[in-house]
């Protein structure tokens, strides 16, 4: 029995093997397969190809077509099963998984999904009436590839453009015309990007009657935004974070800005609300807009400007680090508050400036008396032009200057409360151009400019308060220019100043005084500048006495005028030999540019003595000792020996006699060799000319250059030439 059953399934077993062999002869050559190959969506007539990678089958169709009654035919390994059965389905709107299993029986997953595309009209658009518009919108247009200009300057007007809603994208510029009667933009409110938009330009304005421009889908914009309309009081784009290009608003009747998320503007961004009601084509300050917040803007690329707005009352930029310049140059009368935390960098000037008001009577000018502080700024690093502080007469504290590295010029005008101290000894100062940077302070009591022992910039205390005294400088030894200008309607007189400047580069400018109805008035009794060793320019001192007992060389004109009494300039050896100085009347109009290298004019003391002048310049030597009050008797030059320009010495100017000198006896010159010319005039007492006779007898002097006129003796140059120098 057991050898039965044995041999019974040794011949199953055979049996199956053989079956398995012949089963596997009939197989598929894709037996191992399980792919989808190909897909196609087909609807209202028109058929979509399918993207399949990665086992992902997209198809993408405008996303105004239905997909209601669409079917997909799908290609898969012919042995295989797919689930579920395409044909079965009907909603191809959504996603779903395919299963392919192979007839092996191995399975495979295809994710499917329908991407709803943008319609796109390439090229510009035209819509110049309502028509135009509808038949425009009944495309399904979202996306154009051009510009999009709604309207025209004088056609048919338009009242509205809501059916443009479907617009997502104009990669062109949007321009709005004149016959856009709209009071809004309702109908671009889906408009994510756009290359730009212009609403009228800074020459023609738009007069279209747009209230409100509100773009709030809005995210970026390649180009610029300018909207110049009068009409415009309110502009919003809430979500406009990057502005490739400028921003430019202007609007007489602006009333509010909205660009809450605002972060970039690669070009300029001027917003203005000027006016010309009376029609003298003097801008006026226009508006209602009360606030100016910016919360997310960073940087401005190019120029950062708010200007001509007649109620704002605040600026607040917390977060902008950057700009290329930032121009607040006519706040209100009424602005109280600006707040510039984050401020880093501006490549160009920072101006922040209050407008001002004349009143006829007095000609009294109305400033800013609300401001009493500029917030922000700790953080300013940079400003590669010129920082102006202007017409805020309530501020007391200025902005701190030492996280500045980089300055290119700063300008105080009319802070008239703010005495304080001035610190430059960290900053490293700017060119601008070809210029150098400037520091100027008028009508601002500093009390004190700190700098380093170089200062390679100008120093300009232009219009200052003398009732405050001019401010101290600490830790200056060396600076490129140096000027102080007195405004007497705000001056008293004090007996000196001392500064401890060991050499000015360029010019040194001093007009100490008051000149009114024909009587001149010292403020500053005496300069005094006891370590001054070279002025490498000119050198222009009017109205006080000067001390400069160090002083040895002015390269450039040396010009002493005005009310004298006294000088120490007794280390003075050479004047007006640099051929590189500049002419005094380059930057002084009222001074004329015949002016000589060596002037001195109103002397009202005895004895005028330049001990150790050895040489002067080509443009001459000229000594006033005339004068109402002059009382000078001998004029000694013992070391001059060259003169290379002409040699004016005068008692005063005819024919006003009862202002000629008639005290002069002496003229000493003793080593005097060289001279082009020289002329002697208005010396009624004069009559001795003997040192300057190796003039004539070197053979120096030419005739015709030798004038001698209105002294007690005035000898001609054949006189001269005969040894006759004194009155026979």
């Amino acid at each position: 029995m057991k050898t039965k059953l044995l041999l019974l399934f040794f011949i199953s077993a055979c049996s199956f093997c053989l079956l398995s062999c012949s089963n596997d002869d009939k197989a598929p050559a894709d037996a191992n397969d399980n792919f989808i190959t190909s897909a196609t969506l087909s609807v209202g007539g028109k058929t979509y190809e399918a993207v399949i990678a990665n086992n992902e089958i997209t198809i993408t169709v405008p996303y105004t077509v239905s997909l209601s009654g669409a079917t997909v035919d799908l290609k898969y390994t012919q042995s295989a099963k797919i689930l579920p059965d395409p044909t079965s389905i009907t909603d191809w709107d959504n996603e779903r998984i395919f299963r392919v299993t192979s007839y092996n029986g191995d399975e495979n997953q295809y994710t499917y999904r329908v991407i709803k595309d943008d319609i796109r009209q390439e090229g510009d658009v035209a819509l110049s009436n309502a028509s135009e518009i509808t038949a425009f919108a009944e495309s399904g247009v979202t996306i154009i590839k051009g510009n999009l200009t709604i309207g025209t300057d004088d056609g048919e007007d338009i009242e509205k453009i809501t059916e443009l809603s479907k617009l997502k994208q104009v990669e062109g510029n949007i321009v709005i015309k004149n016959s856009y009667k709209g009071n809004d933009l309702t109908g671009l409110d889906n408009l994510t990007s756009i290359g730009g938009l212009y609403i009228g330009n800074k020459n023609i304005p738009s007069t279209s009657p747009l209230y409100q421009v509100s773009l709030e889908a809005l995210t970026t914009v390649t180009g610029n935004v300018m909207i110049c309309n009068n009409e415009t009081k309110w502009i919003m784009t809430k979500r406009l974070a990057d502005v490739g290009g400028n921003i430019v608003i202007n609007s007489s009747n602006l009333q509010s800005i909205q660009m809450e998320m605002l972060s970039k503007v690669t070009g300029n961004f001027n917003i203005q609300s000027d006016t010309d009601e009376d029609g003298d084509g003097v801008p006026e300050l226009g508006g209602t807009m009360v606030s100016l917040i910016l919360p997310e803007l960073t940087s401005v690329g190019d120029t950062l400007s708010a200007n001509y707005l007649a109620s704002l009352k605040s600026i607040d930029l917390e977060k902008l680090k950057s700009a290329g310049a930032i121009l607040f140059e006519t706040l209100p009368l009424t602005f109280e508050t600006i707040n510039l935390p984050a401020i880093q960098t501006v490549e160009g000037d920072l101006n922040i400036s209050s407008s001002t008001t004349k009143i006829a009577i007095g000609s009294i000018i109305n400033r800013n008396e609300t401001l009493t502080s500029f917030g922000g700024f700790s953080k300013l690093q940079k400003v590669g032009g010129t920082l102006t502080l202007a017409n805020f007469i309530n501020v007391m504290q200025l902005p701190s200057l030492t996280s500045i590295a980089e300055l290119g010029g700063y300008y105080l005008f009319h802070l008239d409360k703010a005495k304080t101290e001035l610190d430059f000894s960290k900053t490293s100062f700017l060119k601008q151009g070809d210029n150098d940077c400037e520091l100027r302070i008028s009508y601002t009591p500093i009390t004190k400019i700190i700098g380093k022992a170089t200062m390679n910039c100008k120093l300009n205390l232009d219009q200052f308060y003398l009732k405050n005294a001019l401010p101290d400088l600490e830790g200056i030894e060396t600076i490129n220019n140096f000027r102080i200008f007195v405004d007497s309607n705000y001056a008293t007189a004090f007996e000196s100043k001392t500064f401890n400047i060991k050499k000015v580069i360029g010019n040194l400018y001093i007009n100490g005084g008051l000149n009114y109805d024909g009587v001149t008035t010292n403020l500053i009794q005496l300069m005094n500048f006891p370590n001054l060793e070279s002025v490498g320019g000119y050198f222009y001192l009017a109205n006080s006495n000067i001390s400069a007992p160090n002083l040895t060389t002015v390269g450039g004109q040396f010009l002493l005028k005005n009310n004298l009494t006294e000088f120490n300039l007794n280390k003075l050896e050479t004047v007006g030999l640099s051929s590189s100085a500049q002419d005094v009347s380059n930057n002084e109009p009222n001074i004329s540019s015949s002016e000589p290298a060596f002037y001195i004019q109103d002397m009202n003391t005895t004895i005028l003595k330049i001990p150790v002048l050895k040489e002067v310049g080509e443009k001459g030597l000229t000594i006033d000792i005339g004068g109402k009050s002059s009382t000078v008797t001998e004029l000694s030059c013992p070391k001059l020996e060259t003169v290379d320009g002409n040699i004016t010495i005068m008692g005063g100017l005819n024919p006003i006699t009862r202002f000629l000198n008639k005290s002069l006896t002496t003229l000493s010159f003793p080593l005097l060799v060289k001279a082009a010319s020289v002329t002697i005039e208005n010396l009624n007492i004069l009559n001795n000319f003997t040192d300057f006779a190796p003039l004539f007898t070197n053979n120096i002097m030419e005739d015709g250059k030798w004038i001698v006129t209105k002294c007690a003796y005035n000898p001609t140059y054949q006189n001269m030439k005969n040894g006759q120098y004194t009155q026979p």
